[in-house]
């Protein structure tokens, strides 16, 4: 990872909050929640809900992923495959295969063989998703207050599908681009950041936590406006849903559409899909967007099989180029001619860091990024 590392820090800093429900209690949540969503009982499973978190005190949009994520158009299927689960377990074969099927079933039998598979099969489905809850919420990055902070940021997602809950929590906790975008590539403090191609809003949300965090806490990036933009309308919705009025959602193709003036902008994951051609005018687009002083953070994958890389580069003067194995290089950073205090490399993969000198400038560190990378490290 690049980084252009500015002055200025804090020196006491208070510890992080504390987050409202541990893992434990979440994971139990969460997996009997499964179990609730695979019972027979649809149509009714929002009441369950509602008794189950007054009786047992756990957190109601939890206990409802399961049932959420249950598509109706899919409840025919699964319930007859509860009922053959439970044939099988009953009567030792299920009621497809059985000989004399036609003759021997009836209602009565038909109704333990779904109760009895809809508790296997909730069972299993329960466990696994609790024990995957608990693995992702007890994960820790050595950070309390970013570990917070994404924790805030998951739970904005939990009125949505478990998918989506267990995707934004992992997707927050071990991707490192979140950590080092709010915590290592000199963010702006103020104003308005644009996520480019925010797919369901997990940056945004952990800004959203940022600026929601008390005024003693740990300084973070608080900004007032945060604007993301993503093409599919699925996956803007729910951005959108997850935000609320935290972030306004634009359902958008960031390639024909003008950029909103900012203080900060990030595209992760978005030029790769672009022609060479296409990354240089969008980014020439994204660099007019930028006000005097702000800050351009992009990612996006080094080849099949290899980790991703970020740069940090001030605006307007340019983006730090590397040579490395995407199909193309950024636009070139000769026109950048602003210091910078240092230069930081890190292969997000192994872990490692290294640092040029104070005074040098990263325009003369651009044409053999990867080569110095590799000599210093």
């Amino acid at each position: 990872m690049v980084t252009a590392t500015r002055e200025g820090d804090a020196a006491t800093r208070p510890p992080a909050p504390r987050n409202a429900e541990g893992p434990v209690r979440q994971a139990v949540a969460v997996g009997l929640g499964a179990l609730v969503g695979l019972l027979p009982l649809h149509g009714v499973h929002a009441p369950l809900v509602r008794g189950l978190g007054r009786v047992t005190g756990l957190p109601p949009a939890l206990l409802g992923l399961g049932p959420r994520s249950t598509p109706a158009m899919l409840i025919p299927v699964l319930l007859l495959a509860q009922v053959e689960i439970g044939a099988w377990m009953r009567h030792g074969a299920p009621h497809l295969l059985a000989s004399g099927a036609a003759t021997t079933v009836t209602p009565t039998g038909v109704l333990m063989d779904l109760i009895a598979g809809a508790l296997f099969s909730g069972g299993l489905l329960g466990l696994a998703a609790g024990i995957q809850t608990f693995i992702t919420l007890r994960h820790r990055t050595g950070d309390p207050v970013f570990d917070a902070l994404a924790a805030d940021a998951g739970r904005r997602y939990g009125d949505g599908s478990m998918t989506l809950w267990q995707f934004a929590n992992g997707k927050l906790r071990f991707d490192p681009v979140y950590r080092d975008a709010l915590r290592s590539l000199a963010l702006p403090h103020h104003g308005t950041l644009v996520d480019v191609g925010c797919s369901q809003g997990l940056m945004l949300a952990l800004l959203a936590a940022a600026r929601a965090a008390p005024p003693e806490a740990e300084p973070v990036p608080r900004f007032q406006t945060l604007v993301g933009i993503e093409l599919r309308p699925r996956v803007a919705a729910q951005a959108r849903r997850a935000l609320g009025a935290a972030a306004i959602i634009l359902e958008a193709d960031v390639t024909a559409t003008p950029m909103p003036r900012a203080d900060a902008v990030l595209v992760f994951d978005v030029l790769h899909l672009l022609s060479a051609d296409a990354q240089r005018r969008f980014v020439d687009a994204l660099f007019a967007a930028i006000r005097p002083g702000g800050t351009l953070i992009v990612r996006r994958p080094m080849g099949a099989g290899s980790a991703s890389r970020s740069s940090a580069a001030p605006s307007p003067e340019g983006v730090v180029r590397r040579r490395d194995q995407a199909n193309a290089p950024l636009p070139d950073a000769r026109r950048m001619a602003r210091p910078v205090r240092r230069v930081r490399v890190r292969n997000q993969r192994r872990q490692r860091s290294c640092a040029w000198p104070a005074r040098q400038r990263a325009v003369r560190a651009a044409p053999s990024l990867s080569g110095r990378a590799r000599a210093l490290c």
